[in-house]
């Protein structure tokens, strides 16, 4: 049994696949795209470079045929158009893996507050990418969603939940990232080499997992690279009970020159190997009474760190502390 499919434009009827359909203008906006009619009373959008041809923006409506239009998913490699702006309609909840990738023109995207997800690839390469608006909305960021942005200079992740490996790798210009109170899972990479981002603030989690061994966990290389980061706070977990502490994972900070300042929360913290390797400036850890374990080599070399305190039942790897010739390290009760 066929879909029935719209093409979007046109006043003739044309073959689409084996299907005949009868096509359609909407608005008077131009043919970039096709209708498939859904499982669920709604509509699909499939995008085609052919279509689009020059465009430069792109607007998507809210609803055909009286039925929202819930998602996109693309054809061919739209890398090529010279898309600049694309506006997602007011019902959008999700789009197709790499569906803008290496669209190096894109520098605006509008997308719905009804999207949760950013699905994988689909801003990679974006390298004109500047402004995002309702992001703020978007619940889980994919791996690579938006690697490479390199224009990209703020991002409001209010309401995310999960944050992929190398979302946000190499965005060299991003300075700000806004983290909200549900943000349990930083993977790998996601934040690697933002040489440009000085500042990492994680919120007070507001509520559990509905999955998972309650810990909020940072991945590997998570921040690596990051030149300019001078300050990170990890999340408060005196709001629910049930949170165990944090597992920051190896080569977390590998490397960020700049780091000065690092706040733990009161609860368990497992720090891996080379975590904090590379991180000459950095100062003061506040917050080390409650660290169980610190892995190998994690502090190497951060010879501007002077005291530590920490529990005598910590467990510490191989040279944990390697380079810090000007460390002092008490251990309490």
């Amino acid at each position: 049994m066929y879909k029935r499919q719209f093409v979007y434009g046109g006043d003739n009827s044309r073959a689409v696949g084996t299907v005949y359909a009868k096509t359609f203008v909407y608005e008077g906006l131009a043919p970039y795209f096709t209708f498939v009619e859904g499982n669920d009373n709604d509509y699909y959008i499939n995008f085609d470079k052919t279509l689009i041809g020059d465009a430069e923006e792109l607007v998507i409506p809210d609803t055909y045929n009286r039925l929202p239009v819930t998602n996109v998913y693309r054809s061919t490699d739209l890398s090529e158009t010279n898309l600049k702006r694309v506006q997602m309609g007011a019902n959008m909840q999700s789009f197709s893996a790499g569906l803008f990738e290496n669209c190096a023109r894109l520098e605006e995207v509008i997308l719905s507050e009804s999207c949760e997800t950013i699905a994988a690839d689909a801003f990679n390469g974006c390298v004109s990418l500047k402004q995002l608006t309702n992001i703020r909305s978007v619940k889980e960021i994919s791996p690579r969603a938006f690697k490479g942005c390199t224009a990209l200079e703020s991002v409001d992740l209010s309401a995310a939940e999960s944050i992929g490996s190398s979302a946000f790798e190499n965005c060299t210009a991003l300075t700000q990232v806004t983290f909200g109170n549900r943000l349990v899972t930083v993977e790998d990479r996601a934040f690697y080499g933002c040489r440009s981002l000085e500042s990492a603030k994680f919120q007070s989690l507001s509520a559990g997992p509905t999955v998972g061994e309650y810990y909020f966990r940072l991945g590997e290389y998570v921040f690596a690279e990051c030149s300019a980061l001078q300050s990170v706070q990890l999340p408060n977990f005196l709001t629910d009970s049930r949170w165990r502490g944090a597992i920051i994972g190896a080569h977390a900070f590998e490397n960020c020159t700049a780091l000065e300042l690092i706040y733990l929360d009161y609860r368990r913290t497992l720090i891996r190997e080379y975590a904090f390797a590379g991180c000459g400036s950095l100062a003061e850890v506040e917050g080390t009474r409650w660290i169980d374990v610190i892995g190998d080599y994690a502090f190497e070399n951060c010879s501007s760190l002077t005291e530590l305190v920490l529990d005598k039942s910590v467990e510490t790897g191989e040279n944990s502390f390697s380079g810090c010739d000007n460390l002092q390290i008490t251990y309490g009760d």
